[in-house]
């Protein structure tokens, strides 16, 4: 008679083994893709926070939005419109909002040009756009902002987030 050993066999650990890296591969999938939707929301809520503190801003200087600042340049936002949303200083200057966005991806920190703003001629509107990583993929989209206007020469051009 043969005695038999309480342990597995090599071939039950090797399905167990490729059974927990599946799992594992399906996991880290589904946490990259919830980090970029959390990223996406976060700008769509920091571009929230700059049309809160735009109204801020117009309800101060007469219904008037600010208009788009001459900083704009090839270095800061390439050099053409609309501006970026770190252009506007006035609104951190005029305690509207504490400090304008950052993109909160890590690739793309610093990068403050992914907002960008225009101001609707004679400044009673505006309109903001954004880059999104899931909504639109590394496209630009228009936040639904009840204040924002169609009046930009680019607005037509990006769909909404």
């Amino acid at each position: 008679m043969s005695e038999k050993s309480g342990g597995f066999t090599l071939i039950e650990l090797l399905v167990v083994i490729a059974i927990i890296g599946l799992l594992s591969s399906i996991v880290l999938a589904s946490l990259g893709t919830a980090k970029q939707k959390a990223n996406d929301a976060q700008r769509l809520s920091a571009m929230n926070a700059v049309s809160q503190a735009l109204e801020l801003y117009a309800n101060d200087h007469g219904g008037l939005y600010p208009a788009d600042p001459a900083t704009d340049t090839a270095s800061a936002c390439g050099g053409s419109t609309p501006t970026c949303v770190d252009d506007l200083t006035v609104l951190t200057a005029g305690k509207y909002i504490g400090t304008l966005p950052s993109d909160p991806n890590p690739a793309w920190a610093g990068t403050a040009s992914n907002y960008r703003y225009c101001a609707q001629a004679g400044l009673r509107g505006y309109n903001i756009i954004i880059r999104t990583e899931t909504l639109h993929p590394l496209t630009w989209c228009r936040p639904e902002i009840a204040a924002t206007s169609t009046a930009c020469s680019w607005d037509s051009r990006y769909s909404s987030c």
